[in-house]
């Protein structure tokens, strides 16, 4: 963590793999954050999809 990054070398290895197996993250359709507290103070994305591209354009057909 070092280098200024942020990230650990788990995430790093995590995120290198994504770009190598040129994996995109299917976009959310509706809200931008899957999980919320109910009083509104914390919310995040839990969910991820990860596909190729030529997937995405065959199933979905469309580009991001």
């Amino acid at each position: 963590m070092g280098d200024g990054s942020g990230l650990d070398p788990i995430m790093k290895d995590f995120n290198q793999f994504i770009e190598n197996m040129e994996l995109v993250d299917i976009p959310l359709a509706g809200r931008s954050f899957t999980w919320y507290r109910h009083n509104g103070s914390v919310n995040s994305r839990l969910d991820r999809a990860l596909v190729s591209l030529e997937w995405f354009s065959t199933w979905v057909g469309g580009t991001l």
